[in-house]
Formats: structure tokens, C-alpha cells, sequence
């Protein structure tokens, strides 16, 4: 958060936002719709200390970029200027992924558990009819993960362009915060998603090596912040990171179906605690991993009317799984002050017996 489109004079354009994105953020995944020459990709890659995990482009291809004929190579030709650009910046073929053809199509074929920290919005911005831009923005927009920004470019050619992204802003409820500079003849604007870093993100890089081995775990009431990408991301809320709604006292799953459960600040709004506990680990296979953070009762001093505990202590936790068949592996308590976020909690990782 607390980005600022920073004063370069009258040429300001979409470059200069994303190489600033990428200079102060530090982006590790990359969504671009309209390469074309793939100049602004090369500004994020040039911003970026360490190559991204993750980039994907999407473009018609038109053959007019090379020229009338293309050379005979038609739409090879791109792949292979972005490909060359790329080796130049330390990077492998391959490790693009190509989206070819209209993007209204192809972009929605992306997973949206799978979002980017930065995307770039600069197709066909058809001045007369917008339809293509506004598909691309609406698209687009569910792609970008918390915390992240979405770059859109021309949004100053036409006033139709303006009409559009506005009506864009506005009606998008987790846009944090919106930029737009007009010094350049085109213009380029900036949407900034809300960060949803709740209470998991404040563990997350600690616990991830419990969970990292296995992609087939479940985040029980997950909120909008859940462990992984990848997981079942169980909620009883409908927020967009939510792939299974329910109530987490009863999950709708097998007995012995994942191979790893986390559930944080969730145990406390149920009053039989053993009960949930139970069940949950109902669901974790033997040798399944369980990951518990909770507010600890000395600490938190919230007001959260869903709460039936006060919270748990390290030895309460402890002792229930111990009842049910699971050995400890790690225990802390989370409650060091960090400015900026504050931590009052319990966590416990055990395993399945």
C-alpha cells in the first residue's frame, strides 16, 4: 500500500508506472494483456531484483507489428522477439506462458486462485465501442491478488476511456486505492487491490515448511486469507478466494481426505470445542499434519461478538489433540510486538497419529 505515482514531467506514461511498481513492490507474478513488442514487460523485468515466478501474456498477434507480411513467419515472429528479450534479461524458453488470441477468451481461462501482483491492461482500446477494454478490465480485475495493482493504459486518449475506468472503480468494492495520470497525451491509471493479509499472513512464512509438501490441504474458515493458493479454502463466507462454503463444524468431505488442515482464529466461535476438533481431524489422513492458531485469552483483547472462548492456551490445545490421537510438532506463542501488527496468539502444529 502507499504507492504514489511519482512526478517525471509531462511524458508520463504506462512504463513508468510499472517500473516503479516493480522497483518499489517487488512483483513475483505478471499478467500482460496487449505485448505487442513487449516493452513493458521488459520495464517490470528491469525492475525486479529476482526473476518472477510467474509470467503470462496474452495478445492477437497482429501481423502489422513486423510489418504487412510478417517476414513469412506470421504469428511466430512474436514469440520469438519476446523470446529473444527474455533470454537477454536472464530468462529460459518457456517460462512465458502465451495466451494467443482474444483476450476476452483467453484471460478468463486463467485460475483464479492463482492471481498476479501485478497486471497490465493495454489491448484493444476500441475508442468508438470500449467493450474490448471494459471486458478486459472486468476480467482482469479478479486476477489481481491482494495487495496488488492493476495498470491501465490510454485511460486518457478519449474520454469514453475515462467514462469506463471510472464506472470501473466504482463499482469494484475491493479497490484500496486509485490513480490516474494525465500529463501524457494517453494517460495511464493505477487500481490498487485492498490487501486481505489477516491473521494467517502473519505466520504464514513460519508454518508454510508444515505444509508445503502437499498441494491436497484444506484452510478451514479461511476468511480471505487463506494458507495457500492451491488449497481447499473452506468458508462459510462467499468472499472470492472461497472455493467451498459450509460451516466448519461439519465439513462436507470423507473421512481421511487431506493430507494437512489449517484453521486460524475459527476454533474459538464454536461452543464444543472438542467436537470441532474431532471433526477436523476426521478429514486429515494418518500422518496428516493439523496447524491451530487461536487468540490466547492473556492477550487478546478484542471485541469479536463471534467468539464462544476467550481464546485457548498452548496447553489446552495440546492436551484436546493429544485426545485425539495426534502427536505435537511445534508450539509458539505469537505474541511478540510487531509495529503495525499486532499479535496475541496461540499456535500449535501436530500431527495425525
Amino acid at each position: 500500500m502507499g504507492l504514489i505515482l511519482k512526478d517525471v514531467g509531462f511524458e508520463y506514461a504506462a512504463w513508468d508506472a510499472l517500473l516503479q511498481i516493480a522497483l518499489e513492490k517487488q512483483p513475483s507474478s505478471y499478467l500482460e494483456v496487449g505485448t505487442r513488442y513487449c516493452d513493458s514487460l521488459l520495464r517490470v523485468l528491469a525492475g525486479c531484483k529476482k526473476n518472477l515466478n510467474r509470467i503470462v501474456i496474452s495478445d492477437i498477434w497482429h501481423e502489422s507489428y513486423f510489418g504487412a507480411n510478417n517476414n513469412g513467419t506470421q504469428f511466430d515472429r512474436s514469440h520469438k522477439h519476446v523470446e529473444r528479450m527474455l533470454k537477454a534479461m536472464g530468462y529460459l524458453n518457456g517460462e512465458v506462458m502465451y495466451l494467443d488470441g482474444d483476450s476476452a477468451k483467453t484471460i478468463p481461462s486463467l485460475d483464479k486462485r492463482e492471481p498476479f501482483d501485478l497486471v497490465l491492461v493495454d489491448g484493444d482500446h476500441n475508442f468508438e465501442s470500449p467493450t474490448s477494454a471494459n471486458s478486459d478490465l472486468e476480467n482482469c480485475w479478479p486476477l489481481v491478488a491482494p495487495g496488488g495493482y492493476l495498470v491501465f493504459d490510454d485511460v486518457g486518449e478519449d474520454q469514453k476511456m475515462m467514462a469506463l475506468y471510472e464506472s470501473f472503480f466504482k463499482t469494484a468494492t475491493d479497490i484500496a486505492a486509485s490513480y490516474v495520470r494525465l500529463d501524457k497525451k494517453t494517460g495511464v491509471a493505477v487500481a490498487e487491490k485492498q490487501s486481505n493479509a489477516l491473521e494467517t499472513s502473519k505466520v504464514r512464512a513460519m508454518v508454510m515448511p508444515y505444509f508445503k509438501a502437499s498441494l491436497n490441504g484444506i484452510d478451514v474458515g479461511c476468511s480471505r486469507d487463506p494458507l495457500t493458493r492451491y488449497c481447499v479454502a473452506f468458508d462459510r463466507s462467499d468472499y472470492p478466494e472461497v472455493t467451498h462454503r459450509g460451516e466448519a463444524d461439519k465439513l462436507p468431505f470423507e473421512n481421511e481426505k487431506f493430507d494437512w488442515l489449517w484453521s486460524s482464529h475459527t476454533l474459538e466461535d464454536f461452543e464444543d470445542t472438542n467436537a470441532v476438533l474431532t471433526e477436523w481431524v476426521r478429514v486429515l489422513r494418518p500422518g496428516g499434519t493439523i496447524g491451530l492458531y487461536v487468540p490466547h485469552p492473556d492477550f487478546y483483547h478484542g471485541g469479536n461478538t463471534d467468539h464462544k472462548h476467550p481464546g485457548f492456551r498452548i496447553e489446552e490445545l495440546t492436551g484436546m489433540l493429544c485426545k485425539l490421537g495426534c502427536e505435537t510438532l511445534m508450539t509458539k506463542l505469537d505474541n511478540e510486538s510487531t509495529p503495525g501488527c499486532p499479535r496475541y496468539s496461540s499456535l500449535v502444529i501436530a500431527r495425525k497419529i
